[in-house]
C-alpha cells in the first residue's frame, strides 16, 4: 500500500509524531491505509482539497453527488467561490451569462474579474454587470449551473497546523487498533487513562479542521 498524492503527511511524520523508530512491511501498510482514510476524512469535513494540483469545477446549486467539488455562486454580487484554494492561476473561466449569453470563455478576461486567491472567491467587475444586466436578471439558481473554471489550486506545503492535526488524528487510531474497544478506562501502574469513545476528534483539532473549512453557500 502506497500514500495517495493527496495524502496531508508522510509515513515518516506520522512514526515521528507516535515516536516509532520503526513498523514492519505489514504495519507500514496499516499505518498508510490509515493516512489516507484520515486524509479523507478530513477533506470530507474540510469540503476542500489541499494539495496543490491542476483541478476544474462547475457552478451548481445543491449539486447531486459532488456538493463538495462544485463552484457556489452569490447572485447579487456577482461572486464566484471556487472549490479548491488558495488559487495558483485560472486557465479558463466560464461565465455564459457574463456577456450576451456566450459560453466562449474569452469573454471573461482577467480584467473582468478580481480574483482572491488566498480564499478562492472570484468576483466579477461591476463594468461587466452594465454590459449585460440581463445575466443578473437570470433566475437564481438556474444560471448557477453555468459557470465553471479551469483552475491550479490548494497548498505547495501543507500548512504545519493541518499536519499536525492530521497526526494525531492517525495517532488515535493507531493507538485505537490495540486497544479492546469495550474498554473504557485501564489502569498501568499508578496511572489510569481514560477513553472517551464518542469522541473522534479533540477540541483543539477540530478547531484546527474549522480554520479550513471551506463555508457551504
Amino acid at each position: 500500500m502506497n500514500l495517495n498524492a493527496s495524502a496531508l503527511i508522510t509515513r515518516q511524520l506520522a512514526l515521528d509524531y507516535m515516536a516509532l523508530s520503526s513498523v514492519t512491511p505489514a504495519q507500514a501498510t496499516i499505518l498508510d491505509i490509515m493516512i489516507n482514510g484520515v486524509t479523507s476524512g478530513i477533506q470530507r469535513y474540510c469540503r476542500r482539497k489541499f494539495r496543490l494540483k491542476a483541478a476544474s469545477a462547475m457552478g451548481s446549486y445543491n449539486p447531486v453527488g459532488t456538493p463538495d467539488e462544485a463552484i457556489f455562486e452569490y447572485p447579487i454580487g456577482g461572486q464566484i467561490y471556487l472549490p479548491n484554494f488558495p488559487v495558483a492561476t485560472i486557465a479558463t473561466l466560464y461565465v455564459p451569462y457574463a456577456v450576451g449569453g456566450t459560453t466562449d470563455s474569452s469573454t471573461v478576461t482577467r480584467t473582468d474579474y478580481w480574483l482572491d486567491k488566498a480564499n478562492g472567491i472570484i468576483e466579477l467587475s461591476y463594468e461587466q454587470w452594465l454590459r449585460d444586466p440581463t445575466w443578473r436578471d437570470q433566475p437564481y439558481p438556474s444560471r448557477s449551473y453555468r459557470s465553471g473554471a479551469n483552475y491550479k489550486a490548494g497548498y505547495a506545503t501543507i500548512p504545519g497546523d493541518l499536519q499536525v492535526a492530521a497526526m494525531e488524528m492517525v495517532a488515535i487510531r493507531w493507538r485505537g487498533k490495540k486497544r479492546d474497544a469495550a474498554l473504557e478506562s485501564e489502569a498501568i501502574g499508578d496511572a489510569r487513562f481514560t477513553y472517551d469513545l464518542g469522541v473522534t476528534a479533540p477540541g483543539w483539532v477540530k478547531e484546527i479542521f474549522s480554520e479550513y473549512r471551506r463555508i457551504r453557500m
